[in-house]
């Protein structure tokens, strides 16, 4: 845990304290990936692909969420990759991992949108609220 520690001068100055030191403890701050820039479009391509090659359901969305953790994407890539799914539990899916992957998050109701069920549009907008 990192620490700050206010020295002795401080808290004599702030509050005609005798010389003390103390530490205040705070928590880590997690702000998730950081990203230096966006997927290039041939890396899109490539990903779009190799998710669309995928056979079986589980396989498709196994292949999408490890394909795209190490890129950054803007959200009209993001809709292009969910659109490469099928069943609404994978888009949903995909869409939240991909979420703290968006450089743009404040488009992100776009990709909301995109997705057919209300139940589904809820979810995702509750999951952008509380991340």
């Amino acid at each position: 845990m990192k620490t700050l520690k206010i020295t002795s001068i401080v808290l004599l100055i702030m509050f005609g304290l005798a010389s003390c030191e103390k530490d205040i403890f705070l928590p880590p701050v997690d702000n998730g990936p950081v990203c230096a820039s966006e997927i290039s479009p041939s890396d899109l391509n490539y990903i779009k692909d190799k998710i669309d090659q995928a056979v079986y359901k589980d396989e498709k969305l196994s292949r999408g969420l490890n394909l795209t953790r190490s890129h950054c994407y803007k959200t009209p890539q993001v809709i292009e990759i969910i659109d490469l799914y099928v069943y609404r539990d994978d888009k949903l899916e995909m869409a939240k991992h991909l979420y703290h992957h968006t450089t743009d998050k404040h488009m992100y109701y776009d990709v909301v949108d995109e997705l057919a069920y209300k139940s589904d549009r809820d979810e995702l907008s509750r999951y952008i609220e509380n991340n």
